[in-house]
């Protein structure tokens, strides 16, 4: 069984922004019965999203 892992994306824009998404790998068959057993959640986090601008960063918004 492999593991489920938290991930980051960097992607820089054309002007002088960072952009950063979090997100979660999916889980395996065998992860998702384990979770639905103990009623977890498969993404407990969630998706992040945060915008870095030079050294002011944007409060991180939730793109759901």
């Amino acid at each position: 069984m492999a593991i489920q892992q938290r991930v980051t994306f960097i992607l820089p824009t054309d002007g002088q922004n960072i952009i950063y998404l979090r997100t979660t790998t999916h889980a395996e068959v065998q992860q998702q019965k384990i979770n639905a057993a103990f009623g977890i959640k498969p993404d407990l986090i969630g998706k992040r999203k945060t915008i870095v601008n030079g050294k002011k960063s944007v409060v991180p918004t939730d793109s759901s």
